[in-house]
This record gives C-alpha cells, structure tokens and sequence, in this order.
C-alpha cells in the first residue's frame, strides 16, 4: 500500500510562487508510486509525476498551484488507482507584495500606486 506522509508543508502556510514537498510511505513490492495535486473539483493541476520508491519511501516536489483551496496532494501506484492515498485538503495563498511608503502614497511591487 502507499500512504500520504501528511506534515510540513501541508499543515504550514504555501504560497503560489512557492513549491511542495510530497513524501509517501510505501509498503510491498512497489518500484515507484506517481504523485499528482488535484484541485477542489478534483481535476489534476500538477503531475502526475513519477519518484521511484527506496527503503519504503518515495517523495518529489512541485511548483505550487495559483491561490486556491481545497487542493489535495494524491500518490498512487502507477498502473493501479486502486492502491493510492489522498490528503487532506490544503489552501495555497497568494504571495505577500511589498508596500513603500513616498510622499503620501504607497507603491505596490507590481507597479500600481495608493493615495493616501
């Protein structure tokens, strides 16, 4: 069987611009296990991607989907869908933008300004 490893960074904060670090336990005669992120609605927004298992345990890392919630990190075993796991759900925020303060107005990072 294969088993979601569910910590850090799906119990922490994920931002869009960062990545995720999927980590499966793996039992029996498997060679490697594919990992996929699902949306909400269940359709597939990153992989699947394959990781070969060693020592009972397989891991890869993805570039974090657009800010959502809902996501769920799924691994399975190739050829089989029958032998997987999901996560819990997880949220992916958006990144934090910086603010400077010039003459009473506030300038975004992506360019725009605020009177203030």
């Amino acid at each position: 069987g294969v088993a979601i490893v569910d910590g850090a960074p799906l119990n922490s904060g994920i931002l869009a611009t960062g990545t995720i670090q999927a980590q499966a336990a793996v039992a029996g005669p498997v060679a490697e296990v594919s990992f996929s992120i699902r949306n909400a609605n269940g359709a597939t927004v990153r992989g699947p991607q394959t990781a070969t298992v060693a020592a009972g345990a397989a891991s890869t890392t993805f570039a974090a989907p657009v800010a959502g919630s809902g996501y769920r990190l799924r691994v399975e075993v190739p050829g089989n869908p029958a032998v997987a796991d999901t996560s819990a759900p997880f949220n992916v925020s958006a990144p934090f933008a910086l603010l400077a303060e010039n003459l009473g107005t506030l300038a975004v990072e992506q360019g725009g300004r605020l009177l203030l």
